[in-house]
């Protein structure tokens, strides 16, 4: 799987997360592909198969998403001070900003204010 299909089939899976929590603060059950999460939290950890899936990333001062696993490489930065999100997939790197202004940024940036920061 390329990047860009790789970021798509995340931002749809993020799109289905967000629909499932419309209603809910970050702290309340709410039920995702049948299953039962207590907190945006233990969504993130869980999706992501890391403890502590968002944290701080030290070097690029961003909020770092991460979702590597054994074979690959993957992860958000969210940065808050600045209109920024990279993702990374591999040895691959997309970085969107608000000029070019482009859809995918403008979600990311919807999902990191009402999800990534709750679960961070």
């Amino acid at each position: 799987m390329n990047i860009v299909d790789r970021l798509h089939k995340r931002i749809q899976d993020f799109e289905s997360v967000l629909e499932a929590t419309k209603d809910v603060s970050w702290d309340e059950d709410f039920e995702w592909r049948g299953q039962i999460y207590h907190s945006y939290e233990e969504w993130a950890d869980k999706y992501s198969g890391w403890g502590g899936s968002c944290c701080d990333d030290e070097i690029y001062r961003a909020i770092r998403f991460e979702l590597s696993n054994e074979r690959n490489l993957e992860y958000f930065l969210f940065f808050p001070k600045i209109p920024r999100v990279d993702y990374v997939y591999g040895d691959e790197k997309i970085v969107f900003t608000e000029f070019p202004y482009c859809e995918e940024f403008a979600f990311l940036i919807h999902f990191y204010h009402s999800f990534v920061k709750w679960a961070y």
